[in-house]
């Protein structure tokens, strides 16, 4: 029989290792205590020593731009210039983020600051670089979907630097989305210029053109012209017609040589001359030979339709330009403050009621562990050695 079936059948339950644990727990209390006491009272002296840090918040939000000139001019305009003159969709914030985190607005933190003394690297080679990267760490950003706003907090030992370093950001944020806004207006603006005079240059060419033109074939309307050479040439073929009907009835009747016969003929001969002429291009109403007419009727076509599309250009892009001035010159602001920061009054780190109660808890725990080990091990230690013993 084994010393496992000897146990059991001694009468002693299985779970019996609860009660051990308990008792082993209560024999080393003293032990437990006194580790989480000295624990907690090192605790409690680490964290007075850590450094105080203060949190300051400032929340702002997109501008109201409706019913504004510049929203009504933005709102004539295609998409892709609205967006360039910052016409884009209001809560988007994906431009005031990059913004916010880029090397030129950090630096200039840093540098109005003089964090690189502050954050205590002002002797590294890369003390800027350093400093710029402990200002991002110590700068959040939060934006709330459902109220449309944007908070923007700095951590700082500092109550007052924190608070100026938010609110530096927020100004610095508008200085620089206004030059931007300006710069993509100053482009659009040079291009649209260009763009506008090249249109006006192309239309005085195609004017001059045109007015060759109908110098040249004395068309000056040539729609209208057209409608009424068309209702001429109808006209002088009813005439003709009419005359031949006559004639040939005349003819008839009285023969070749009767007098009205000859008058007849005569009828005939001027209504098909006229008829002949017009065809030809002699009348004034139309002065366009009929074997010319295609010609000059896709001569004109390509004029009309240049002169067309150069006014079209001009129309859409004057408002473009002049919003693009418009731009360039006002000074854009990006988000309007709700909340200025504040010198904080209560830290925001360390939280040294947090510290002390963690870190009493864990090391309670620990003393536990320890415990129940120690009192395993002196159980165990004999077994185990004479279980190596007799693997000798």
């Amino acid at each position: 029989m084994n010393e496992t079936t000897r146990v059991e059948a001694e009468g002693s339950p299985r779970n019996d290792g609860w009660w051990i644990l308990a008792r082993d727990l209560y024999r080393g209390r003293r032990t437990i205590v006194a580790i989480a006491a000295c624990v907690a009272v090192a605790s409690v002296v680490i964290s007075l020593l850590l450094p105080k840090s203060f949190t300051a918040s400032t929340r702002v939000m997109p501008p109201e731009s409706s019913g504004s000139l510049g929203a009504a001019l933005l709102s004539n305009l295609p998409a892709g210039a609205r967006s360039l003159l910052g016409g884009g969709v209001s809560g988007d914030y994906t431009r005031y983020l990059a913004i916010l985190t880029s090397r030129t607005l950090l630096g200039a933190a840093v540098d109005e600051f003089d964090l690189a003394d502050v954050y205590d690297v002002a002797d590294e080679p890369d003390a800027r670089d350093q400093a710029m990267g402990l200002l991002e760490d110590q700068t959040k950003f939060y934006i709330d979907a459902e109220y449309d706003f944007l908070r923007i907090s700095v951590t700082d030992r500092s109550p007052q630097r924190a608070s100026d370093l938010a609110n530096f950001l927020v100004e610095r944020l508008n200085e620089l989305n206004s030059s931007l806004l300006s710069q993509s207006a100053g482009l659009l603006r040079q291009y649209a210029e260009e763009r506008y005079e090249d249109a006006f240059v192309r239309r005085d060419s195609i004017l001059r053109r045109t007015e060759e033109f109908q110098t040249r074939y004395g068309l000056f309307d040539m729609p209208a012209q057209s409608e009424a050479f068309f209702q001429q040439i109808a006209n002088l073929s009813v005439m003709l017609t009419e005359a031949e009907i006559q004639y040939e009835s005349l003819l008839g009747q009285y023969g070749e040589s009767n007098p009205q016969v000859a008058t007849a003929r005569g009828i005939v001969a001027s209504s098909r001359r006229k008829y002949r002429d017009a065809l030809a291009g002699s009348e004034a109403v139309f002065p366009v030979a009929q074997d010319t007419m295609p010609a000059v009727a896709m001569e004109y076509a390509k004029l009309e339709l240049e002169r067309v599309i150069q006014v079209a250009i001009i129309e859409a892009l004057t408002p473009v330009l002049e919003q693009a001035r418009f731009e360039e010159q006002r000074e854009s602001v990006a988000v309007q403050v709700i909340d200025n920061a504040e010198p904080p009054f209560r830290k925001s780190h360390p939280r040294r009621a947090v510290i002390v109660i963690l870190s009493t808890i864990s090391a309670g725990i620990l003393a536990m562990l320890y415990v129940i080990l120690s009192a395993i091990w002196k159980r165990e230690y004999p077994s185990i050695a004479a279980r190596f013993a007799a693997l000798k």
